[in-house]
């Protein structure tokens, strides 16, 4: 039975390459990367001696991430006086989903909304707040554990969107934004609900950067996916979602429409904590079952949006998964990669990369892969060093993660 197609039609992104999608589009297309010192929180020992660690953070984050908009009941956000005490994953969160929601609702008319949030720290820099104070200091402030809480950033965005029934938060490491928007475009391709805001977000963290540099896996150079001389990544924070609802519900009220989900797939390799399966099967697997879900070919996709991470067993992981899908092609479908610009956000990443996927389709161009000079080998693929226009109708964007954790969504364009 053909299934009723499902769209996007809103997005919202912020990230240190732009807040919000024009900023964004405008630094992807132009390959200018949000790379800085990171400022809000000591890295002393995480970087060379005589260097700061750089990574992709948000700069100048307001207390109170939601503008007026007459698309939000401000009555009850007048009356709301926690603003300033919001953890910085949940202002990263309503930067991007009041974003993604307002540029896509209208009267929602009792409608089941409802949001599926991918993030693999929540709302760890209050866990650290806390934690850092004194029993009495820290009894004051009752909140502070609740907004550390995994959910605590999925709370907020349907608190201040009114957004119900549906309230989940899904972590599958670095897959989880990936994870997110798949989970959520089932549920609408199943008449589970009607419309779902999805994507990820997350917050630089003490935790975060201490654990991976622990592992040996920041660079201090810049990110180089698929390059020969990577050495690994900067870290990354941000939101980012879209808006997903079935075609007709979209034509009976006039949204634009951004793009369509054709299909997803993931799987669990199971094979470490860490390192990836070098064989490619697990990623592979997500990859096939995705195009599978939208009844296409691997022949039929014009391009593949990668995970990347610019790490030695990641990028070898990760070509071997595109070889062993697209078979004699992979060394030609274009590849590109987006962590370059925003550095690596974990379960923000999925997120962040639907919507460069998306825009990839809309403007039908290739966008640049900052840092990719010279090719590895090893590697064998067609990664896009210079931007490029490109007819385009299907863009593949992959995810894996941590404990062996893999995802993928199928794009298309809006009259896909």
């Amino acid at each position: 039975m053909k299934r009723e197609p499902v769209v996007v039609t809103g997005m919202g992104i912020a990230c240190s390459a732009g807040i919000g999608i024009e900023a964004f589009a405008d630094s992807l297309f132009a390959g200018q990367p949000g790379i800085r010192p990171i400022r809000s929180f000591d890295t002393t020992g995480f970087a060379l001696p005589d260097r700061v660690l750089l990574g992709g953070e948000v700069a100048d984050l307001p207390d109170d991430p939601v503008p007026s908009s007459p698309s939000l009941d401000l009555a009850a956000r007048a009356a709301d006086k926690t603003f300033p005490s919001l953890d910085r994953v949940q202002k990263l969160a309503l930067l991007a989903a009041v974003e993604a929601w307002t540029s896509s609702a209208d009267s929602l008319g009792g409608v089941r909304t409802g949001i599926v949030l991918g993030t693999v720290t929540g709302g760890i820099r209050s866990g650290e707040t806390f934690l850092s104070k004194t029993r009495s200091s820290a009894s004051t402030d009752a909140d502070l554990p609740c907004r550390a809480a995994p959910e605590s950033a999925a709370l907020a965005v349907a608190r201040r969107l009114r957004l119900s029934p549906v309230n989940l938060t899904v972590n599958t490491a670095c897959a989880s934004g990936t994870t997110a928007i798949g989970l959520a475009f089932r549920m609408i391709r199943d008449g589970k609900a009607d419309r779902l805001l999805a994507g990820g977000a997350e917050a630089l963290s003490l935790f975060v950067a201490s654990g991976f540099s622990a592992l040996k896996l920041l660079t201090t150079d810049a990110i180089r996916p698929f390059d020969r001389r990577r050495s690994g990544f900067l870290l990354g924070e941000g939101a980012a979602f879209v808006v997903l609802e079935r075609l007709s519900s979209a034509r009976r009220r006039g949204a634009k429409v951004f793009g369509t989900i054709l299909g997803y797939g993931a799987s669990a390799d199971a094979t470490g904590m860490v390192k990836p399966d070098l064989t490619g099967s697990g990623l592979a697997r997500a990859m096939d079952a995705a195009i599978k879900d939208a009844s296409l070919s691997p022949a039929e996709v014009d391009a593949v949006n990668a995970h990347a991470t610019a790490t030695v067993h990641n990028d070898l992981a990760e070509s071997a998964a595109i070889h062993r899908v697209f078979g004699e092609r992979a060394a030609a479908i274009p590849i590109s990669a987006a962590k370059s610009l925003t550095g690596h956000a974990l379960g923000a990443s999925g997120g962040m990369e639907a919507v460069a996927s998306l825009l990839t389709l809309s403007r039908q161009a290739l966008p640049p892969t900052p840092g990719f000079e010279e090719p590895d080998p090893a590697c064998g693929l067609n990664v896009i060093r210079a931007g490029q226009q490109r007819a385009l109708s299907r863009v593949l964007s992959i995810s894996a993660g941590f404990m062996g954790h893999n995802a993928a969504l199928l794009l298309g364009r809006a009259d896909a």
